[in-house]
């Protein structure tokens, strides 16, 4: 709902497609444009959500995909293999908490001491995660 909302307020609304629940069969027969970015943070869904014909449905369009091998080690791996031979893939390492303490700099935090702070921004995430942009070659 805040994705549709956000859209509606930047003025692509017309160009942005959100839903619910979203598997292999959702993404194989959504109305792509010529070129399309699919954003997938799937909290670990990733290995059974892209597979071999959702990686060639979208040999044209560019991937955002948030990668989570705490959840299954081989789950970089496999999205990598599917997308290697059409797509360019570059890993987005998210910072960890403490890295976010003393990187984030926004007038919101200002005056709040370094303890606070890391309370403010934590993600308490168990494991690091990465990003995958996987961009289509020769588009």
């Amino acid at each position: 709902m805040l994705c549709r909302q956000a859209a509606e307020l930047n003025g692509v609304g017309d160009r942005v497609i959100t839903g619910e629940f979203c598997n292999s069969e959702t993404l194989i027969n959504l109305p792509l444009s010529s070129r399309a970015l699919i954003f997938c943070d799937c909290e670990g869904y990733e290995k059974v959500l892209f597979t071999p014909a959702v990686a060639q449905r979208l040999a044209k369009h560019d991937v955002l995909v948030e990668i989570h091998d705490g959840v299954d080690l081989s789950i970089s791996s496999h999205i990598k293999g599917l997308f290697k031979a059409t797509h360019e893939i570059v890993s987005i390492p998210v910072m960890t908490d403490i890295q976010r303490t003393y990187s984030y700099d926004y007038p919101e935090l200002a005056g709040y001491d370094l303890a606070t702070k890391k309370i403010l921004v934590a993600e308490h995430r168990a494991n690091s995660t990465e990003w995958l942009y996987i961009k289509a070659c020769g588009v």
